[in-house]
This record gives structure tokens, C-alpha cells and sequence, in this order.
């Protein structure tokens, strides 16, 4: 990306957008694109957090790894949202890894420069509420992974991630293997269950779509409401 088109996207972006010209000439002057294949790591578990994220497309995932390998996906960062947000607020290495998946760009910039949107009201408040959302999310995660068997947490996750349509969607993660870890679930076991639901003429997918064939069973398999 050029200048001018990374001053475009800023103007864009959720949390960016209203914020004065003469600051986000200054974003722009000061943030550096990069550019992940698949699965590539932007930042990893350990590593200093000396800088923030700026997702411009694709997605990003936080992951954590326990001593044996274990792995776990807590959230992701879609376009327009912030990745290593926790460089501000810390000066220990970062607790998650950033992982993308699918083609991906970032556009990173430094702690120190990041540090200058704070003084910004207007920013302050985008980013509070987009915190609040977060927090909320991050609840429910805990929440969902800590008290809920297989079957209910896959519900759930499906339930929160829906698109809206004539027949309810979401997007798959590139990997089947990065929706287990967001279910807190191996592979294998997903795959049992994922083909179980298939043959109830619960769920079918198309290309990287998971479309719901019957949503009311899905919520009552999730412990909500229909």
C-alpha cells in the first residue's frame, strides 16, 4: 500500500475514522504494512510488545500454547480492529500469539507512536467501547470453554459468529483445526461431531461457509432459548 491509500483505508476503519486530518496523516506516516501467508505468525507468545496492529483485511487470531503444545484460539482481531493491544498496558512479554489466517495484512505501528491516539477524546472513546465489546466476548469465551460440553460450546460459538440471511451463516476459519481451538476441542473429536450434525440435517458447508439448516435446534443445543 501506498500513502494515499493507506490514509484512505484509516478513514475507513471503525476506530479510526473520526478522528482529525492532521492525525491520521501522523498514523500514516509512522505505520509499516505487513503482509502474513496463511498460518504466519505476526507476533508470538513471549515476544516484547513494542507494537500494536491495525488488522486492513483478512483475520487474525489470538492463540495461546500451553508447555505441551496444547493449543488455544481466545478470540481473533477482524478488519478494521486492533492486535497487541496489550504492548500499552504492559511491560512483559505478550501472553497470547498473533495468527493469521488466510492471506492477511496488518499495518503495524510502534507503542510509542500508538501512545499519541490516547490523547485524541474521540479515539479514547471508540476505544473504549471496542474494549467493553471485547471484555464482554472475552466473558463469554471463558465462560463457554470452562462450563459447557463439546456440544454446547461448538452451538455457542456458531450462535455468537452468525450472519444473518435466508439461511443463517458463518465463516470458517482456513484451518478446522483453528475452530477446535476455539472450541477448546481436538480436531478429531470436532470432526465426529460436525459430521454427526451434518447427518441430523442440522448444518451443511459450502466452500468456507457453515450454513444452519435448523437454528432452533442449534440454540437448544447451545442451553438457550429458542
Amino acid at each position: 500500500m501506498n500513502l494515499p491509500e493507506i490514509q484512505s483505508w484509516l478513514k475507513k476503519a471503525p476506530l479510526l475514522r473520526n478522528l482529525p486530518e492532521d492525525l491520521l496523516r501522523f498514523i500514516a506516516g509512522h505505520v509499516k504494512e505487513c503482509q502474513l501467508r496463511d498460518r504466519e505468525f505476526l507476533f508470538l507468545q513471549g515476544d516484547p510488545g513494542d507494537f500494536v496492529g491495525f488488522v486492513v483485511n483478512g483475520m487474525v487470531y489470538h492463540q495461546m500454547f500451553s508447555p505441551d503444545g496444547r493449543e488455544l484460539t481466545a478470540g481473533c482481531s477482524a478488519t478494521g480492529e486492533i492486535v497487541g493491544l496489550s504492548a500499552l498496558s504492559s511491560t512483559s512479554p505478550r501472553q497470547i500469539a498473533a495468527r493469521a489466517s488466510g492471506t492477511t495484512r496488518v499495518l503495524t505501528i510502534s507503542k510509542r507512536h500508538f501512545l499519541v491516539l490516547l490523547r485524541e477524546r474521540v479515539f479514547l472513546e471508540e476505544l473504549v467501547a471496542w474494549l467493553s465489546d471485547l471484555c464482554e466476548k472475552n466473558l463469554d469465551f471463558i465462560e463457554t470453554a470452562c462450563l459447557y460440553p463439546l456440544e454446547a460450546r461448538l452451538a455457542r460459538h456458531i450462535l455468537r459468529n452468525l450472519k444473518e440471511g435466508a439461511v443463517p451463516c458463518l465463516r470458517l476459519p482456513a484451518h478446522q483445526g483453528m475452530l477446535a481451538a476455539m472450541i477448546n476441542a481436538s480436531r478429531s473429536k470436532l470432526n465426529v461431531r460436525l459430521q454427526s450434525w451434518k447427518a441430523m440435517g442440522l448444518i451443511h458447508v459450502r466452500g468456507n461457509q457453515f450454513f444452519i439448516d435448523d437454528l432452533p435446534q442449534i440454540r437448544h443445543l447451545a442451553c438457550l432459548p429458542n
